[in-house]
């Protein structure tokens, strides 16, 4: 019998680092760097576009 395995993929710390440094620098906020995070991480609270 053919078992799949599951493919986990995983950021380095030195990854996340460098993502938070791009973040900054495109102006994002701590707090918005942390919430990108989070969704990243969990998949929970994606934010929704605000119209005009």
């Amino acid at each position: 019998m053919y078992e799949e395995e599951e493919v986990v993929e995983t950021m380095t710390v030195q990854e996340v680092a460098r993502l938070i440094d791009w973040m900054r620098t495109k102006g994002l906020s701590d707090t918005d760097i942390c919430n990108c995070i989070k969704f990243i991480a969990t998949g929970v609270n994606l934010p929704t576009r605000k119209t005009a």
